[in-house]
């Protein structure tokens, strides 16, 4: 009966003593983890520019998730030591590796000092009114869609009006329409009405505000049509008397000033915004069209100085009396009409069969030689520079697209996200992508 309970004590005083290991166990867990939040935040209360820009960052970083579980206390301990040295770190020690949380940092301060200079522009170019202050007629018509329609419908009219007058024109040079003068008169009155509800609307900051490229053409657009309106009624005058010289002038001076009246139709991208679009994103192409070009005129330099030496060798050692030497220095001559012959058999210019000849005259081997080029020219060279346009093309054109898609939800969706810390977080931002989609 004494051994019982001498047993009993024992597993007593073992399942306590072992419970009392677990509890300092978890003491020391809680202690470790209590001392890391406390390192945590000791850096957050402490001021970004105290630690400059990389420490900031890496106070920020501290909050991921990413922290030593409970079940390691010794990487806990750890890591609340390399805390502790990077608190009293100089804030200006270089760095070497930069996390993730440091660049996206990067970005977003160079993203608010672009939205500060936009805004900045945005206020110098803002009316003076204040905000509970009613805008003015100008602003209000200016502002409207109806405007913008209205005089899109001029700008076309007016672009069909220019080919009709050239074509009249053409046809009876001798000979001046009072109709077709009351329409230009018209049209320019029209644009100078827009110009001045613009000036009306915004002021003079309207010319370098953002749209500042399609008021300086508006203003040369009204400009160059009432110096031909004012030519054309002084030519009038000029011929009903004697000077008939100065009247020859003045009908040069209109058709010089007719020139410039294709502008006019350039304001249509003005107006018709996926037009605009696309000339964009072709203008962002030319880039890789410029290269491709500098490739074709490379791969035709290196063929025409091959066949210009070949030809020009072959040619001293023949007969000056053949007839097939014609061709031979029509096409292969010099080096000018090298290039010119071996750029017109891939354009169309020429058929390559009559640039072919000459050179089978001459030798087959050269013959072939001119087949690689052909098939090189026609085949390979196109297909890479067709699929590098089309690259360029897709990649900066496929941001516009979701810009446009999904720009109008987005400020609804992140109105009250982040508006905090000024910023959102990366898979916040996924999360409500994702539901967008």
């Amino acid at each position: 009966m004494g051994e019982d309970v001498d047993g009993d004590d024992k597993e007593r005083g073992a399942v306590r003593s072992s419970f009392i290991t677990l509890i300092e166990h978890q003491h020391q867990e809680t202690i470790h983890m209590l001392q890391l939040l406390d390192d945590k935040l000791e850096l957050l209360r402490r001021p970004l520019k105290s630690y400059g820009f990389n420490s900031g960052v890496e106070s920020l970083n501290i909050l991921d998730m990413s922290s030593p579980s409970p079940d390691d206390p010794q990487t806990a301990a750890i890591s609340s030591m390399q805390l502790a040295s990077e608190g009293s770190r100089n804030s200006v020690a270089p760095q070497l590796l930069k996390s993730y949380t440091t660049f996206d940092n990067q970005l977003r301060e160079d993203a608010e000092e672009a939205h500060a200079d936009l805004e900045k522009k945005r206020i110098d170019i803002a009316d003076s009114e204040m905000p509970g202050e009613k805008p003015s007629w100008a602003k209000q018509l200016s502002s409207s869609p109806y405007f913008d329609a209205f005089f899109a419908a001029v700008v076309l009219l007016n672009a069909i009006y220019i080919g009709i007058e050239v074509e009249v024109e053409i046809r009876n040079p001798n000979q001046v329409y009072a109709v077709m003068a009351v329409v230009q008169t018209g049209f320019t009155v029209l644009f100078a009405i827009e110009l001045i509800v613009r000036l009306c609307a915004g002021g003079l900051r309207i010319f370098w505000g953002e749209d500042y490229m399609w008021c300086l053409l508006d203003l040369f657009i009204v400009l160059t049509s009432t110096w031909e309106i004012m030519m054309v009624l002084l030519q009038g005058e000029l011929a009903a008397g004697p000077m008939g010289v100065t009247s020859l002038k003045a009908l040069r001076i209109i058709r010089l000033t007719r020139v410039f009246k294709t502008a006019q139709v350039m304001r249509i991208f003005r107006f018709v915004i996926p037009l605009r679009t696309l000339v964009r994103s072709i203008m962002h192409t030319l880039k890789a069209l410029i290269w491709a070009l500098l490739l074709l005129f490379l791969v035709v330099y290196v063929f025409a100085v091959l066949f210009t030496q070949t030809v020009n060798t072959a040619v001293s050692d023949m007969d000056t009396s053949s007839p097939e030497l014609h061709d031979v220095k029509r096409y292969f001559g010099n080096l000018v009409n090298t290039m010119l012959s071996l750029f017109m058999s891939i354009a169309g210019g020429v058929s390559w069969e009559a640039v072919i000849t000459p050179l089978g005259f001459i030798s087959p081997l050269w013959a072939l030689l001119f087949l690689f080029y052909i098939s090189f020219t026609y085949f390979a060279a196109p297909w890479l520079c067709q699929e590098i346009l089309v690259c360029f093309f897709c990649l900066w054109f496929s941001p516009l697209f979701l810009r446009k898609k999904y720009g109008c939800r987005m400020p609804f969706k992140f109105a009250h996200r982040g508006a905090e810390r000024g910023a959102l977080a990366a898979d916040l931002l996924a999360t409500f992508c994702g539901f967008m989609m």
